[in-house]
């Protein structure tokens, strides 16, 4: 009898011990694709956004043009 609740036990460590290594592996490759999912959001931020780039420009050109209409009523 004992014997008999010993390998039961050790059938049911040894499942358990099972599925966690299924566990730990299912883990490692969702792992791996958030990390890709990362690196392709990276790559694509680091792409030149043109639209708001050439609206910045238009900005900063504006400033100029407001700034050198300063300047110059101040040399009057």
């Amino acid at each position: 009898m004992i014997n008999l609740i010993t390998i039961a036990f050790t059938t049911a460590n040894a499942l358990f011990a099972l599925a966690s290594v299924v566990c730990a592996i299912i883990s490692v490759k969702q792992t791996r694709k958030q990390t890709d999912i990362m690196f392709k959001q990276l790559e694509e931020s680091k792409k030149p956004n043109f639209p708001v780039t050439q609206r910045l420009e238009s900005i900063s050109n504006g400033l100029y043009n407001i700034s050198n209409s300063i300047n110059g009523l101040n040399n009057k």
